[in-house]
């Protein structure tokens, strides 16, 4: 995939050479394309899945404020056109992109205990340090960007809002017990498991850079990103929030433009 990302931006850069003539530095263009690739990572508290045993003092590791966390890092890659308007300063943004979600289910008291089957007489458990579900999500970004300096510098800062809304396209689920002789119920254990929601969406507010003039070089900072998921969520899914999952990413794009209709704002 890094070649890929290499070879898109080699030839996006090569496209603004040959077609950007150098006179066409003090213009400014309505349209703008580009790839983008970043990641998220996103942290919060959810509710107990009903196979994980309730918590109780006299179990040890499992104290009364036992609490289940789902870390979740999303890595993705995308396209995106942005269309400006007054003079350059304000962007409104759509696009696709590509998701894979790593998230993980565990516990702070480092492993829990959870129900692998029961009968009338006997209850079977196992210990698990945590339960990975791996998911590749396709969604679309909308943002919208403001750039609060109408001076058209080679480095000029930003700060945009979007929100991200995506479909889940599958999962593939594992699992890590304490110890590795339980290795024989892992399919058991997944098999117990609800896949995430198939919806979900993230609001990210951004500080950004912009560099250069042509192509434009985008860094960002996205904080605080807020996740919204389903609150119907299963008994037996390990991602329905008892708190906000809240985080924080990181992103760089490439944008070219399409067109050049108008003078570059160079306000004093």
């Amino acid at each position: 995939m890094r070649k890929i990302l290499i070879i898109v931006f080699v030839w996006f850069a090569s496209c603004s050479l040959m077609t950007i003539r150098a006179e066409d530095n003090e213009r400014t263009n309505n349209l703008k394309v580009g790839v983008e690739i970043g990641r998220d990572l996103f942290n919060g508290v959810v509710i107990r899945p009903d196979r994980v045993r309730q918590n109780s003092s006299g179990y040890g590791l499992f104290g009364l404020n036992a609490h289940y966390s789902n870390l979740s890092l999303i890595s993705y890659i995308g396209a995106k056109a942005e269309y400006f308007l007054w003079n350059n300063r304000i962007g409104i943004g759509a696009g696709l992109r590509f998701s894979m979600y790593n998230s993980t289910f565990s516990s702070n008291k480092g492993s829990f205990l959870w129900l692998l089957k029961e009968d009338g007489l006997t209850t079977d458990y196992v210990r698990i340090i945590h339960i990975t579900q791996k998911s590749p999500y396709i969604g679309v970004p909308l943002e919208f960007r403001f750039f609060p300096n109408n001076h058209d510098w080679f480095v000029q800062y930003y700060v945009k809002v979007g929100v991200m809304f995506n479909y889940r396209l599958s999962t593939n689920d594992s699992v890590t017990f304490l110890n590795p002789a339980m290795n024989l119920h892992a399919e058991t254990v997944m098999n117990q498991v609800d896949d995430p929601p198939n919806f979900n969406a993230y609001l990210y507010p951004v500080i950004g850079l912009k560099l250069a003039r042509c192509p434009w070089f985008n860094l960002e900072i996205h904080v605080p990103c807020v996740m919204f998921r389903s609150k119907n969520a299963t008994s037996t899914q390990l991602n329905a929030d008892e708190t906000a999952t809240a985080g924080a990413g990181i992103q760089f794009s490439i944008q070219i433009p399409l067109g050049t209709n108008y003078k570059m704002g160079t306000g004093d």
